[in-house]
């Protein structure tokens, strides 16, 4: 006896893995966005000798 919808339950592995793959896909592309290649080559570079290791 089911107390609400059964599409809103988890039958079996397949299931759960369903449900995993799809937060998972959700993440996807979440982030920012890429900087455009003018800002890359602003960012700032330093020569790392071996003084600094």
């Amino acid at each position: 006896f089911l107390l609400s919808n059964p599409g809103d339950y988890v039958w079996g592995r397949d299931g759960l893995d369903t449900i995993v793959t799809q937060l998972l896909n959700q993440m996807d592309g979440s982030g920012p966005p890429p900087l455009p290649r003018q800002q890359i080559d602003e960012i700032p570079n330093t020569l790392i000798s071996q003084s600094h290791i």
